[in-house]
């Protein structure tokens, strides 16, 4: 498996990535003129506690609550201020509007439709992250509320009607190139992964998707899967506002899907492994509402905001941005030790060019900050050669750090 090695001298602001945030969240109808419309204390709550840098929104009632939500829970949540997209009705006239709210510090919205379905319209809001001229980075988000219930009565029935709807999303991205980065989010209403809208997404879509923690199955009710449920946060003696579903804790209907192109790291849009969460899902409330017992997984004000806010869970993980090789420049603040990383003959070796001689400290990071490997070694004045060992490191961002109080350097590592 080839290293990728990206050179820069210490000084440099590691651009060379950008982690985001991405939650996906049904609001469960949120109306600035209703009788529970201060829940955005709540919200703001959740925000605080998760700092999502992008959040995809569902069940919104109006453009006012939208704007209630975006003036009164995310910028006064104190991590950072955000925008929201433009509010675009159904087609068909029904309300249960889906909504971006994001930081602009992290990404741009550059474009926005409406995916047209016989029910609820399914929102394509295209983001971006430029480097520098001439490198930009696109992604494609998707916010859906497929057709809920389990009737074979109804016409169509519930779950060929989410059929239809999915068939409808995979159409309109057939355009988009097979490099596209697409990600598929939302309120589901999947009982398991056999159902055919599900199937649609992950086997014959224009696109095909994944599941970021391959947790597939017969979701609903089965405690297997009790440590991902995302619905219902209440429970028939304990059933909060809104109207919302009752039955604790014995569905997961809301997703993060990502396509091949981001599974595989293919166009500078990647998955950060491992951070995919159902926020306040402890495993201990498999048909239970939140408020039964201690929620081991958030602080108790959290689980509060999380049971008054929404019978769903939010569900959220974390993607990196990451520019072409050619973007990187070499910054010469700092010219008295120089790292050059190459890749030769199946192995991989940092050259370090130093004017100084002396102990250095020499640290190995992933995009999280954790130190994997810590060490010292001695460098002499001219060249040394140092071999790098990467076996036991999964794919992803590495950075490589050797300094001393007079010198340092880095080199960004990507290993496919």
């Amino acid at each position: 498996m080839r290293l990728l090695i990206l050179s820069v001298i210490f000084g440099f602001k590691l651009i060379a990535q950008d982690t985001v945030n991405i939650m996906a969240y049904n609001l469960l109808n949120y109306n600035a003129g209703g009788a529970n419309f201060a829940r955005y204390y709540d919200l703001r709550t959740i925000i605080n506690y998760r700092k999502p840098d992008v959040v995809l929104a569902c069940e919104i009632e109006d453009v006012t609550a939208a704007q209630l939500l975006l003036d009164s829970a995310f910028n006064k949540a104190g991590v950072g201020t955000y925008m929201r997209s433009a509010l675009i009705y159904n087609n068909n006239g029904t309300n249960t509007i889906n909504m971006l709210f994001y930081k602009p510090g992290k990404v741009k919205l550059k474009s926005q439709l409406s995916i047209a379905t016989t029910l609820r319209d399914i929102a394509q809001y295209r983001v971006y992250k430029s480097f520098a001229p001439g490198d930009t980075v696109y992604a494609y988000l998707h916010m859906a509320h497929l057709k809920a219930g389990n009737s074979l009565t109804s016409t169509p029935p519930d779950e060929v009607q989410r059929l239809n709807e999915v068939t409808a999303f995979c159409n309109s991205i057939g355009s988009l190139p097979q490099n596209s980065n697409i990600l598929f989010c939302g309120d589901l209403n999947l009982k398991s992964n056999t159902e055919a809208a599900y199937s649609k997404l992950v086997s014959s879509c224009t696109h095909t998707f994944n599941d970021p923690i391959q947790k597939e199955g017969f979701w609903n009710n089965d405690i297997n899967f009790k440590d991902i449920h995302t619905q219902s946060t209440r429970s028939s003696s304990n059933n909060g506002c809104c109207t919302g579903a009752t039955g604790g804790l014995d569905d997961r209907f809301d997703f993060i899907l990502m396509n091949n192109t981001i599974k595989n790291n293919g166009n500078k849009f990647a998955y950060l492994a491992n951070s995919y969460i159902a926020i306040g899902n402890d495993g201990n409330h498999f048909n239970l509402d939140l408020l039964n017992g201690v929620n081991t997984s958030v602080p108790a004000n959290v689980n509060q905001a999380l049971f008054n806010m929404s019978d769903h869970l939010p569900v959220s993980a974390k993607f990196v941005f990451y520019p072409t090789p050619q973007s990187i420049k070499k910054n010469e603040l700092n010219s008295k030790l120089k790292l050059t990383c190459a890749y030769s003959n199946g192995s991989y070796n940092a050259k370090i060019d130093s004017e100084l001689e002396g102990w250095f400290d020499l640290k190995m990071t992933d995009v999280t900050g954790r130190n994997l490997v810590t060490k010292k070694i001695f460098i002499q004045q001219g060249v040394n050669n140092i071999p790098i060992s990467t076996s036991e490191f999964s794919s992803g961002f590495y950075n490589l750090n050797i300094s001393n109080i007079s010198a340092a350097a880095n080199c960004i590592l990507l290993k496919n």
